[in-house]
């Protein structure tokens, strides 16, 4: 997926211009190593390098093109709040247009395939400058190619005023998004928001890795038809390469299993399969794919007979695939088409039927007034010359 910014972006070291949504990277960014198990990778984590109206160093700022052209950001520690040593990023939205608008910072470094990762950050809300209840903030890892193009992405949940005012909290960036997903946050020039798939406790550089982005992202949302107000502090950002994983293609450590239903439920399916992000996933009924069945898990509601039969997966990434073994899915038999009787005449023929969903062979009997008929182990029954006794 392509990065974009906005067609300015302000930084402290030198301006960093991005032209049809194609970032240039400063070398000072992109040069910086990481080693593993390095400690914290980032430049002025803590943003003590310098304070004012300004862009902290080692960052770069984006912002939509709308945004005041004076820019709502800080470095400052007024009130004295900081999490930790004396100073912090305050931001403010970016614009108060009417309408949703994202803006930050972030940095970028060199890194490669395998490349583990953890990230966080901590917010804080005053309380006398409280965010607006339509606004949140949040961090994110991007893993990024050699044209900037998104190959993987991690995010924190999201930080409200909600969660409280007053007090740090730490965000933990833990969660999985799925980059042929996008998601809009109303912002038009801010593009890079996907899906949500799950936690997970490593950030791993997928196939194709050059470089990694952590990010700190603040919308500011629309309330009744005004822009939000009030801020939000950020402090300690965290971004350290853990370990190395050699790239490995999928591999299926737990099958789905066989379920059996009644007519009308709902079943669930779902795989675990390890190997070097991102996986993908494609789910088949009788060896046809399912349309949007493209996650680790894959429910059925309301089942009926055309939902029965052998279902599988596929896992693939940029080094190979697996396919999963099959799993049935049954159903109990349910009567769908119910015999109501008949109306017929002295001596002459009448046919019943019955309408029936399971999982087969089904099997039938047929009854008069409690008693087996015999030889009537059919869908249908026809009885001739219809007397009394019938």
């Amino acid at each position: 997926m392509d990065m974009l910014f906005p067609d300015e972006l302000e930084t402290s070291m030198k301006t960093t211009k991005v032209l049809f949504g194609i970032l240039t990277i400063t070398l000072e960014q992109l040069t910086q190593s990481q080693g593993q198990g390095s400690g914290n990778l980032l430049t002025n984590p803590s943003f003590e390098q310098n304070a004012g109206h300004a862009i902290p160093i080692g960052w770069a700022r984006f912002a939509p093109p709308t945004a005041q052209t004076f820019g709502d950001y800080w470095i400052e520690n007024s009130p004295p709040v900081a999490h930790t040593g004396d100073l912090y990023w305050k931001e403010w939205g970016a614009s108060y247009g009417g309408s949703n608008n994202v803006a930050g910072i972030y940095q970028v470094l060199s890194s490669a395939p395998g490349s583990v990762y953890a990230g966080s950050g901590w917010f804080y809300v005053n309380p006398t400058d409280v965010l607006g209840q339509s606004s949140f903030a949040w961090v994110e890892v991007a893993f990024l190619d050699s044209t900037s193009n998104i190959l993987a992405i991690y995010k924190s949940d999201n930080f409200s005023a909600s969660i409280g005012t007053g007090t740090w909290f730490q965000y933990q960036i833990s969660n999985a998004c799925d980059v042929t997903q996008p998601i809009s946050l109303g912002d038009p020039y801010f593009t890079n928001s996907f899906a949500v798939t799950g936690a997970v406790t490593q950030l791993v550089a997928p196939v194709g890795t050059t470089a990694v982005r952590y990010q700190f992202c603040y919308l500011q949302g629309v309330t009744l038809g005004t822009s939000d107000g009030g801020s939000c502090y950020f402090a300690d950002a965290d971004l350290e390469q853990v370990s190395t994983l050699p790239p490995t293609p999928p591999n299926i450590n737990a099958q789905p299993q066989p379920v059996t239903v009644n007519a009308y439920d709902a079943a669930s399916f779902s795989v675990t399969a390890t190997g070097t992000p991102p996986l993908r996933f494609q789910w088949s009924l009788n060896g046809s794919n399912i349309a949007e069945a493209s996650s680790s898990s894959l429910t059925i509601s309301n089942v009926t007979q055309t939902n029965l039969g052998a279902y599988s997966v596929v896992v693939t990434n940029d080094l190979g695939s697996a396919t999963s073994s099959d799993a049935m899915l049954s159903m109990y038999p349910f009567i769908v088409t119910p015999f109501t009787g008949a109306i017929t005449y002295w001596g002459k023929d009448a046919t019943f039927s019955v309408g029936a969903w399971g999982t087969g062979p089904l099997s039938y009997q047929w009854f008069d007034n409690g008693v087996a008929i015999q030889n009537a182990t059919n869908q249908t029954l026809t009885l001739t010359d219809i007397l009394a006794v019938n």
